[in-house]
């Protein structure tokens, strides 16, 4: 410290915050640029699934995104929730994500009966965790 005790700092400017009435970007584009920086891409294995219980054909525009669809959680009845639950595997909770952003990338639309799509995607996402915690490359950490 006594080196550089009197020394004038290096950097002597303070970092400036524009304001508001300034900015230029929404903040859907700052995540989009941060995201295209940082490189974070969801996994192209699930494309071939979730489009064969979704739809990406234009006619179905007016249905409800697929994304958005996967994210609510109805409020009717006990048994017609959907949830990934917490106490789920985080290998199921990062696949839930993961599925969910892929979809929302592919601009995919849930179409059809909510019951069958959800029990669906329900089936392919425990399939491909089931399938994760099985597969050869896993089995030495599996406790037995």
């Amino acid at each position: 410290m006594e080196e550089i005790a009197g020394q004038k700092p290096l950097i002597t400017r303070r970092l400036r915050v524009e304001p508001l009435s300034q900015l230029t970007q929404t903040l859907a584009e700052h995540y989009e640029k941060k995201r295209a920086h940082h490189s974070i891409d969801y996994p192209k294995i699930y494309d071939r699934d979730l489009r064969r219980i979704f739809s990406a054909d234009p006619k179905h525009h007016r249905s409800p995104m697929a994304a958005a669809f996967l994210r609510r959680n109805p409020r009717q009845d006990q048994a017609n929730r959907f949830q990934v639950d917490r106490r789920v595997s985080a290998d199921a909770r990062f696949r839930f994500d993961d599925m969910i952003g892929r979809c929302r990338e592919l601009k995919l639309r849930a179409v059809g009966s909510e019951r069958q799509l959800r029990m669906e995607f329900i089936v392919l996402l425990t399939a491909k965790t089931v399938h994760s915690l099985y597969s050869p490359s896993r089995r030495q950490w599996l406790a037995l």
